[in-house]
């Protein structure tokens, strides 16, 4: 054990004995300064870990942040093709994957024809992949123009609201 935890027990155990505050020494002063020097350094280093961590995190951030804005647009383009493989395709056989963009970070997902789907006849199958997409933009042109009322409606209520306060 060291010499302030020592210490600190054994004034402790005086104040819950006696019930009294005996008067310090000059002895019990100095351990006292060195506990709290202690107990100081032991804060300073465990503040100096956080924040050391923390500037290796941000500084990893950083790099992956400056390697994707280095990248040229074949490897953007590769990176989000293997990205929507690894979602949308199940990579056992060959395949044509029909995305469309979305407002999101991912593409929304149309169909899948697989190499199968192709043999039977292929103007159906591309009939039926142009009709999903375009049922699908016009669910989401009418979902955006609802939201566009939703907002619409919302602020003329705010503005409302705001000259009722006035």
């Amino acid at each position: 054990m060291n010499l302030a935890y020592k210490f600190k027990k054994k004034t402790n155990q005086e104040l819950r004995a006696s019930g009294i505050c005996p008067e310090p020494t000059e002895l019990d002063r100095l351990l006292e300064e060195i506990a709290e020097r202690s107990e100081a350094s032991e804060q300073s280093r465990d503040e100096d870990d956080n924040a050391r961590v923390k500037l290796r995190k941000e500084q990893e951030q950083a790099k992956d942040v400056r390697l994707t804005a280095m990248e040229s647009l074949a490897e953007t383009k590769k990176r989000t093709d293997e990205d929507a493989i690894k979602l949308y395709g199940n990579g056992e056989e060959d395949q044509v994957i029909f995305l469309t963009p979305s407002a999101g970070k991912q593409p929304i997902f149309i169909e899948r024809i697989v190499a199968s789907d192709t043999d039977n006849d292929t103007a159906s199958v591309t009939d039926r992949v142009c009709e999903r997409a375009c049922l699908m933009i016009q669910s989401l042109t009418l979902e955006r123009e609802q939201l566009a009322l939703w907002r619409q409606e919302r602020e003329r209520q705010e503005q409302e609201l705001h000259e009722m306060r006035i």
